[in-house]
């Protein structure tokens, strides 16, 4: 069974404030540390770091490769949410 990938829109609103520009190293490796989260099966994997988000949502981080970057996703067995995009 696969999740569905869903990017909010404090994500997009993220990717733009932080400057990623389509097609540049940072926004390739956005993109596949994206598409790593939606093709693992079992998550949050080792080295992701949990957050809690209020009221009650529980998130976690996965550091970008090569960038100064850390995705913010939420994860159920039916869906991945990229939630924001932050700077380390």
């Amino acid at each position: 069974m696969s999740r569905v990938l869903r990017l909010s829109a404090a994500f997009l609103r993220a990717y733009r404030r932080h400057g990623v520009v389509p097609g540049t190293v940072p926004s390739q490796r956005i993109a596949a540390t994206i598409r790593t989260l939606e093709s693992t099966i079992e998550l949050p994997a080792p080295g992701d770091l949990e957050f809690l988000m209020p009221p009650a949502l529980t998130g976690f981080l996965r550091p970008v490769q090569g960038t100064g970057y850390v995705v913010a996703y939420a994860v159920t067995e039916v869906e991945l949410v990229i939630l924001t995009l932050r700077v380390r």
